[in-house]
């Protein structure tokens, strides 16, 4: 059954398996091409997002690259809305008619901090790719409440508090994405990591239509997603079972919560 997606949530809740990346032959023939001009969207703010990957996984390969690409689309599709999002990624949607949550023009300022995901297993079956990932959620924050009281951000009434009063972090969820090879196309780009962009400018889903997505596995203690934030971000511990983790400092923390360099980095199509 076709899942609606769903990922935002207060922080959630991203390869390269599209044609050759022939460079522009000039100024104008870029201008002409959306995907070649295309930028990450001011209004998201200075988040950045970075990715770890499982023992046997190379993150900057085709298949994880197609991965990162849809996942980071699908956070900006829906906070904003889905023109915002990578070059391609609403005709992935569209092609087979899935619903995708249009997060609308939003008022409030942009994200800050670093989204942290990492590519838990990734496998490829009669042409269909279908991996799991692991988002920690708990290293966003929006900019407007920056320096705001705690309890502005996180009223007590709709937040949970633990041990020295303070609000607990997000926890992790685990997603999944079955994509389908239309077309065989498997060139990734020349260098799959060129500086810090933030965002391809051009479309990695050519060649691919989406198959099914959502949830991948419940949210609880003990999952390899659940010991994979603990390990990584863990902030205070709860002494309660099961464990959860508190934001050290109060919420939203810019020394907790650090705006990382954007890893790994997007091939950027036509330039150097």
């Amino acid at each position: 059954m076709k899942r609606i997606i769903a990922l935002v949530t207060l922080l959630i809740t991203i390869s390269a398996c599209a044609s050759a990346p022939d460079t522009p032959s000039s100024r104008s023939s870029r201008s002409v091409d959306p995907a070649r001009t295309y930028e990450f969207p001011a209004k998201m703010g200075p988040m950045t997002t970075t990715w770890q990957a499982s023992r046997g996984i190379k993150i900057t390969d085709p298949l994880p690259t197609l991965t990162r690409a849809f996942f980071e689309s699908a956070f900006i599709a829906e906070t904003y809305t889905k023109a915002d999002a990578f070059p391609g990624f609403v005709r992935l949607f569209g092609k087979n008619g899935y619903q995708l949550i249009d997060g609308g023009a939003q008022t409030y300022a942009g994200w800050t901090g670093t989204r942290r995901l990492r590519l838990q297993s990734i496998t490829e079956h009669d042409g269909i790719v279908r991996a799991t990932v692991c988002d920690d959620r708990a290293g966003l924050y929006r900019q407007k409440f920056v320096g705001k009281p705690q309890e502005v951000v996180m009223p007590k009434n709709r937040f949970r508090y633990g041990t020295g009063n303070r609000p607990y972090m997000d926890e992790p969820y685990t997603w999944f994405v079955e994509l389908f090879s239309v077309d065989g196309d498997r060139l990734g780009p020349a260098d799959p990591a060129i500086g810090d962009a933030r965002a391809p400018n051009r479309d990695v889903f050519k060649g691919w239509d989406l198959v099914d997505t959502g949830w991948a596995e419940s949210n609880q203690p003990g999952t390899a997603c659940d010991q994979w934030a603990h390990q990584n971000y863990p902030g205070v511990a709860d002494p309660g079972p099961p464990p959860h983790r508190l934001y050290p400092n109060g919420f939203p923390d810019p020394d907790f919560q650090s705006t990382l360099p954007q890893s790994p980095g997007w091939t950027q199509v036509g330039r150097p």
